[in-house]
Parts: structure tokens; C-alpha cells; sequence
């Protein structure tokens, strides 16, 4: 917005400088023409976004594993397949020409190899430069409209003394299942970059599943207890 009304009142000047009613005002037209011209293009670029490079990710340890990635500059698109066993980390590194407020769409498409299915999702991030969090979504599963969605997040990073940090939660009806279930959830980072960022990716099991292993854990203490000496 801002980009286009400095253009419009830079072309109603322009208008203006063209009405030399005679040679000697039109080459002083023609000069203010050019310096006019060499200001707008230093505007231009002054105010434009960052284009990003490169992007790379890799898991930060055997609970997630970033099998692959891909990277598409057209749309600004960094996709991560993981296979997670447990709760983990992601680390990853965005490349820039120049340090100016680019975006980035983060796409995670997370395998459930985890013991219990899925009913909830906390997603971290992590960064070493205050962030914002736009537009995130949950484009799988669809089991039905209103089931799986961001039930909440932060639009604004915050500091925690040492990183910026936002956080997204995921929530649904219907669980994901362990070993065959798939989520696939996307949102978009705002940053001055280069940057680094860190996702801590945190599952939570149905509260069924907690119930019954709390109480085999009660079970278990029990019959140690009686196990006679």
C-alpha cells in the first residue's frame, strides 16, 4: 500500500514537471525527469522484500526424522515429510539475498510412528530474531468439516530471554492413528532474514490412552508392592 501511493503522488509530480512550455523549462523538466526516475528506483528497491534462496532442515534427533524436504522459490515453499516416533525437534536454516522482511511457508507432513494416536498437536518455534506466525492451517486429515484445526496460536513471537518463540496448537475430534495416520499442517513466517528456526513438535495422546497407561503404571507399582519377599 504504501509502495503505491509513493508511485501514484511520484507520477502526478511527473505530470506536473511535463508541462515546460518551452525548450529551456523542458530540459530542466528532462533533468528533474532523470533525478526523479533515479529516485524512484532506489525507492523501489529500498522497499521490496527479500528474496529467499535457499532453505534446508534436518531432524535433531531419532524421534524425528526429516526423510525429505523440497523447496519451491515461485511459491516460497518449504515442505518437510518427518516419520516421528516420539516428541522431537526440527532445525533448519533460511538463506537471503539481502535482510528484508521476507515470508516463508513452513509445510509439515508428519508420519504418527508414535505408540498412541494423535488428538492434539503443540507446535514451537523457535527463532534468534522476533518472528510472526500468519494464516496456519491443517490441510490433513479431513475427516470432517470442523475435526482436526488450529485451535490456537500466536500471531507475534515473544521473548523468552534467550530466542523468540511462537506457538501453534492443533486439535481434533477424530484421532490420528498411530503407525497409519498422517498431519499435514502449513503456516507462514514473517522475519528479517537470514535466519535459523527450531520446531519442537510435541503429540499428545487421547486422554483414553493416558487414563490406561497411568493405570498400568498404578498396576504395576501394586504388584511389586505385594510381590512377596
Amino acid at each position: 500500500m504504501l509502495y503505491k501511493l509513493l508511485i501514484e503522488e511520484a507520477q502526478q509530480v511527473y505530470a506536473k514537471l511535463n508541462k515546460g512550455p518551452d525548450p529551456i523549462a523542458g530540459q530542466k523538466h528532462m533533468n528533474k525527469r532523470s533525478i526523479l526516475l533515479a529516485a524512484l528506483a532506489v525507492l523501489t528497491c529500498s522497499i521490496s522484500n527479500a528474496t529467499i534462496t535457499n532453505v534446508v532442515a534436518w531432524g535433531a534427533s531419532s524421534a524425528v526424522d526429516c526423510y525429505l524436504y523440497t523447496w519451491s522459490a515461485t511459491d516460497n515453499l518449504f515442505t518437510m515429510h518427518l516419520n516421528q516416533s516420539q516428541p522431537g525437534n526440527v532445525w533448519g536454516q533460511i538463506q537471503t539475498d539481502t535482510p528484508t522482511d521476507p515470508s516463508l511457508t513452513l509445510d509439515n507432513v508428519i508420519d504418527n510412528d508414535t505408540a498412541f494416536d494423535w488428538t492434539s498437536y503443540d507446535v514451537d518455534v523457535f527463532m534468534n530474531q522476533s518472528f510472526s506466525i500468519l494464516s496456519p492451517t491443517v490441510n490433513a486429515p479431513v475427516y470432517s468439516v470442523g475435526d482436526w484445526g488450529v485451535q490456537s496460536y500466536t500471531p507475534t513471537s515473544t521473548y523468552n530471554g534467550s530466542q523468540w518463540v511462537g506457538h501453534i496448537v492443533l486439535a481434533g475430534i477424530t484421532p490420528i492413528p498411530q503407525v497409519t495416520g498422517t498431519l499435514d499442517f502449513s503456516y507462514t513466517i514473517s522475519f528479517t532474514g537470514p535466519v535459523q528456526f527450531t520446531e519442537v513438535l510435541t503429540p499428545a495422546p487421547e486422554p483414553n490412552s493416558l487414563t490406561l497407561l497411568a493405570g498400568g503404571v498404578l498396576l504395576l507399582a501394586g504388584l511389586r508392592s505385594t510381590k512377596p519377599r
